[in-house]
């Protein structure tokens, strides 16, 4: 497949793109609300003959240049070829490495089962990657980030034979996937949230289910135990024994809380967030959700945060 690409969206009840490739029309799984994509020129051009949507109309025709990737924060470690996609977030190399995409997460994926996104995103990447020459870029610290618990290697890859297109900012871009940074591997988040905020904005993939929505403080409670993003201001920031909160109510010991742990402001220092002067801003935030007086949310690392105004 050649880059930038071509896509002939089909209209369901409204037109609303999502971006897959060149398969049969009965090989993707069903997303309610999403149409699928019809057809991709390899050539990066649209056909002559522009096919009708089931209203009759003309059928609109979007150009679309997936992601590069920035990559001097990290280290560059040479070529691969791909030789097997495992599941939507690891892949095989013919050096015998099995590579986690770090950076990322699928909201419907679990090692034991793949809902509609996470099979279309498979899929993807098959089409993408399978018996590819990918570009490996990994953390700068050898001490650390380079392996998960797994023994798995923690990999930004970009694929050599398509103008260098940056794989995980392309399911990003697609709504395939959604920004997961690690305290180890923070490098490319604010990249990743330019092409999540893209594909937001244009309702793909993941981005037009309602159960992967940007949460509410309010709504939270009803979220235990998952993972979430929730966006709301924030009412005061305390400080108590050897932890941070911010508070998203009047009612610390029920409402919505961000913890930091002291030992964790560093970071959020060295990249110029002053945590406790985001009382009264709006801000974005990432993480698993449990119960802590009210719906809580611990963070280690200052990426976890976007700051919307």
């Amino acid at each position: 497949m050649r880059w930038p690409i071509v896509i002939v969206f089909a209209a369901i009840s409204s037109i609303i793109p999502f971006a897959t490739s060149v398969w049969a029309e009965d090989a993707l799984p069903d997303i309610p609300g999403v149409s699928r994509t019809d057809k991709i020129q390899n050539d990066g051009e649209a056909e002559n003959d522009t096919k009708p949507s089931a209203s009759g109309q003309p059928l609109p025709v979007v150009e679309r240049k997936f992601p590069q990737g920035d990559f001097s924060a990290l280290l560059e470690s040479g070529d691969q070829e791909v030789t097997q996609i495992i599941d939507p977030l690891t892949i095989l190399l013919k050096n015998k490495e099995l590579v986690r995409l770090t950076g990322i997460e699928i909201p419907d994926f679990t090692p034991y089962d793949s809902g509609p996104v996470a099979q279309s995103a498979k899929a993807v990447l098959t089409d993408m990657l399978m018996n590819k020459t990918v570009r490996i870029y990994m953390t700068k610290n050898k001490d650390i980030g380079r392996k998960n618990r797994m023994g798995h290697v923690l990999y930004h890859l970009s694929i050599k034979e398509d103008s260098d297109a940056w794989v995980q900012g392309t399911l990003v871009r697609l709504g395939l996937a959604r920004v997961r940074t690690d305290k180890s591997n923070p490098e490319m988040a604010a990249q990743l949230y330019e092409q999540e905020r893209l594909a937001r904005s244009e309702k793909l993939g993941l981005w037009s289910l309602p159960q992967f929505a940007i949460q509410t403080p309010e709504q939270s409670v009803n979220l235990l135990n998952s993972y979430q993003i929730v966006e709301g201001r924030i009412e005061s920031a305390s400080r108590r024994q050897s932890m941070i909160f911010l508070n998203f109510g009047k009612d610390w010991r029920r409402d919505f809380t961000i913890g930091i742990k002291s030992a964790n402001n560093r970071a959020f220092l060295k990249a110029k967030m002053d945590v406790m002067g985001l009382n009264t801003k709006t801000i974005r935030v990432r993480g698993w959700v449990r119960e802590y007086n009210g719906p809580y949310i611990e963070i280690d690392h200052p990426e976890l945060i976007e700051i919307v105004e």
